[in-house]
């Protein structure tokens, strides 16, 4: 399953195109209080440094049901997004194999994985990060996201051969 926050719409564009590829089922964490504008981005930010958790709609899928959790975030202020925190506090014991994504303006995805590992209490399989830069750019989005793809096939087909 693949689950993301997006609040401009750049992060559910690389989820479903994630979920598309793995024929995944697809989570979008909604904050009960939603953030337009601005001012709402700024909130965010705030929110975000101070690792804030926020409400969020209530799951429509159990991650004890999927293999693997895939999770995407916008970065705001070198950090995950509230939405996501929460939803990760949520899925904390109930997730099984974990990989994460991240699209930024140029944070390197390594920054922020250690935040995420320690919120869902479980160290990722995966990990990679879209640059605003390679968001725009379709050669490289494409080369990024077939290479994270297939990096998680390698990692599940090697964790299906040790079990």
């Amino acid at each position: 399953m693949v689950v993301y926050y997006s609040r401009t719409g750049h992060t559910a564009r690389v989820a479903k195109d994630i979920a598309a590829r793995l024929n995944a089922d697809v989570e979008e964490v909604r904050e009960r209080r939603p953030r337009p504008g601005f001012v709402g981005y700024l909130r965010g930010c705030y929110d975000s440094l101070r690792k804030k958790v926020t409400e969020i709609d209530e799951p429509q899928r159990s991650p004890v049901d999927y293999s693997l959790i895939i999770v995407g975030t916008p970065v705001w202020v070198w950090d995950m997004t509230p939405a996501i925190r929460s939803y990760l506090q949520w899925a904390r014991g109930r997730a099984g194999a974990v990989a994460f994504f991240v699209t930024s303006g140029d944070t390197d995805v390594q920054k922020i994985a250690p935040a995420l590992e320690n919120a869902v209490n479980n160290k990722a399989i995966a990990s990679t990060g879209l640059s605003e830069r390679e968001l725009k750019n379709p050669v490289e989005y494409e080369k990024k996201v077939t290479a994270f793809v297939a990096n998680l096939q390698r990692s599940l087909t090697a964790k299906t051969l040790e079990a």
